[in-house]
């Protein structure tokens, strides 16, 4: 898909956002370039927000659920006895949750994975802002998701 600076605005991009795209000249970039762009620039809050704009309902959801499901291991190694991320993407990836369930799934997820995020030193801090990442955009694709009464 074609992005331009009318699309952004239309997507109630923010300020700052549609400020970087006019910097680079940008009249019109297709989505996977723009990804790349953001990506090499480390805008990853961006990207999450651009992928929540281009998909909706249950594809967000599940593209989220994939992300976060990549770094898991990683999130499982560091902290073995807390499943509350797990339960989060059980429940985020079972089309019976309700609206309710995945708003609490989406919340929990956030605040855990941030909280690591923060706290995260030295070679650790690599692998728990990928989990960060990975779980702050499945959490936002469920909350999206519920408040959009999937």
């Amino acid at each position: 898909m074609k992005i331009t600076k009318r699309w952004l605005e239309e997507q109630d991009a923010c300020k700052e956002g549609l400020e970087w795209f006019e910097a680079r000249k940008l009249k019109s970039i297709e989505h996977e370039e723009l990804i790349k762009l953001l990506a090499k620039e480390g805008k990853i809050g961006w990207i999450w927000w651009l992928i929540s704009h281009l998909l909706k309902g249950r594809s967000l959801v599940d593209f989220g659920c994939y992300c976060a499901r990549l770094v898991l291991p990683i999130w499982e190694a560091e902290n073995p006895e807390d499943n509350r991320l797990r339960h989060c993407l059980e429940i985020a990836e079972n089309p019976e949750s309700t609206s309710e369930e995945l708003m609490d799934a989406a919340s929990t997820a956030y605040w855990v994975a941030s909280t690591d995020y923060w706290a995260a030193k030295g070679a650790a801090n690599a692998a728990a802002k990928a989990a960060y990442w990975a779980a702050n955009g499945a959490a936002y694709a469920a909350y999206w998701a519920a408040k959009a009464g999937m």
